[in-house]
Formats: structure tokens, C-alpha cells, sequence
């Protein structure tokens, strides 16, 4: 069992029941308070003006469909595995040692206090208040999720001021939660940004499958830049006009931008557009 999982079975078995609404509140606060930014737990965003997590959301199915927790109008209860689990059982789960005493300081306070215990955003999570930053000089941007929540990915582009995420991935589906095509869509209409999928901008997988070696894959960057101009124009065109007009990003899975198809995609408008090329994960041009 993970062990954010883990951790938010031992509330429960404490908190025995929580609406989902407080629950996201009191999430956010564990992360600030009980864990260390290298410990993996749920990231939370503003959403429709409360604090939201998809993550959390769609683990918490996910335990209920197992027996650990039951789900009844909004409210989040102790399930028939977790009520019959041992203390001994309950004693190697993360946080055992820490949450129960932590849980009776805060089980009191209302909603409101608790979410002004929740901790102020810093760089790269500007959306977990509700604020999006402003966009400065115009850029081209680009972005890559592999290794963040859709959380944290999300709260980076409205850091960016993104309005418009552009999804060049030829086939968008992702084993991580939150980025298949219809679940990434989904998250991003929740928190203000549209989305738009360019599959022709992308490059298949039967082109990808063979490229091990990096001097391969930068081969085929550079036939991916030389071909997509010819047999591609107009959506192309369409995706420069797009950057042109709003703060948009174009996204893929790598992390890094310099092993990603994304990044010569983004040379080709930014040179049309004259403007900067900027990754928002790395901060490099």
C-alpha cells in the first residue's frame, strides 16, 4: 500500500468520518505540518473557490471500492477493512506515531481557521489560492509533467499565467493519474485553463520505439523539425496563432526539454514569433 494511502487511512481510523471538503482542507495542512517535501502526499490547488485535490478525489474511490473506506454524500467514513484492522497493522503505517496527537489539536477548528493555517503559495503553486500570476513579456513556453502530480503540474502553469495548455503528445494516455487525455482536460477546465489536443503535432510511438540512444532521439528531432513544417503546416500555423494570442504552453511527458520533441516544436513558433522559448520545469531557453 503507498504510503500516501497509508497516511490518510490512519486519519480516518482516527477522524472516523470527515466531508470531503474538510478533508481536502485538513490534507493540505498534513502536508505543510506533518511531512517533508520529499515525502510523497497529496498536493492541493483552489478550485471553484475551495481547496481541491484530484489526486486525493480519485484515491479516495479507489479505497472505498476496496473496503477501506465508505463514501455517502460527501462524507468520508472508516470502511469494513479499515474498522477491522489490527493496531498492530495500524502501527507500520506512515504517520502512526505522529497523526493521533496531531488529529486532536486540529479535529476542533472550524473550516475557516483551518484554512488559514494552510500554508501561503510559493514558486510554482500560485493557483493554490486562487491566484493565477501574470503573464510578463510574451514567451513561448513549454512544459513537461513526467514526475509531479496533476496538482503540481497544474498550480506550475497558473504560476506561469497559462491559459491554454496545448497537448502535442501524438498519443495521450499516461499510467500517472491526471494525465490521460479526457482526465487532463477535465482538471484543466476545473481550474480555468483551456485545453487543446494537436495529436499531428506529435511524434508515434512507432517512431519513438527504436531511438535508445541520445544521439538517435536528437536525430529524430531534428527529421521531426524538417518534416512537421512540410506535412503539417496548417496545424502548425494553428498552434502558432494560438501562442500568439494568449499565454499557452505546449506539453509533453519529459521532464527534460532537451529529450523531448516539444522543444524544437516550440524553435519553430518562437521563431516566427520572435519571442523567447522558456521551459517552465527547468527554466531554461
Amino acid at each position: 500500500m503507498r504510503s500516501s494511502h497509508q497516511a490518510l487511512l490512519t486519519l480516518l481510523y482516527h477522524a472516523r468520518s470527515l466531508d470531503e471538503d474538510r478533508l481536502m482542507v485538513v490534507a493540505c495542512l498534513m502536508r505543510s505540518q506533518l511531512l517533508t517535501d520529499d515525502e510523497p502526499f497529496y498536493e492541493v490547488l483552489m478550485v471553484h473557490g475551495r481547496p481541491w485535490s484530484f489526486s486525493l478525489h480519485h484515491d479516495l474511490g479507489k479505497l472505498a471500492d476496496a473496503g477501506w473506506l465508505s463514501l455517502h454524500d460527501g462524507l468520508v467514513a472508516a470502511g469494513p477493512l479499515l474498522k477491522q484492522s489490527t493496531s498492530a497493522q495500524r502501527a507500520s503505517w506512515a504517520l502512526a506515531g505522529t497523526l493521533p496527537r496531531w488529529w486532536r489539536s486540529v479535529q476542533r477548528l472550524s473550516p475557516a481557521t483551518l484554512r488559514t493555517q494552510c500554508p501561503k503559495p510559493g514558486p510554482g503553486v500560485g493557483a493554490q489560492r486562487g491566484r493565477r500570476a501574470t503573464a510578463a513579456t510574451p514567451t513561448v513556453m513549454t512544459a513537461g509533467y513526467q514526475g509531479l502530480s496533476v496538482e503540481a503540474f497544474l498550480g506550475r502553469l497558473l504560476h506561469a499565467g497559462v491559459t491554454l495548455l496545448i497537448d502535442v503528445r501524438a498519443n495521450p494516455t499516461a499510467r500517472r493519474f491526471g494525465f490521460h487525455r479526457s482526465t487532463l482536460e477535465r482538471c484543466c477546465q476545473a481550474v480555468g485553463i483551456r485545453y487543446e489536443h494537436v495529436p499531428e503535432l506529435g511524434i508515434g510511438t512507432d517512431k519513438r520505439r527504436d531511438q535508445t540512444t541520445p544521439a538517435q532521439r536528437q536525430q529524430l528531432f531534428r527529421t521531426y523539425a524538417q518534416s512537421v513544417v512540410a506535412t503539417h503546416a496548417q496545424a502548425l500555423g494553428v498552434v502558432t496563432s494560438w501562442v500568439r494570442d494568449e499565454p499557452a504552453v505546449l506539453v509533453c511527458m519529459e521532464a527534460d526539454p532537451m529529450d523531448c520533441h516539444r522543444t524544437h516544436l516550440g524553435r519553430l513558433i518562437s521563431a516566427t514569433l520572435d519571442r523567447a522559448l522558456i521551459d517552465l520545469g527547468t527554466g531554461t531557453t
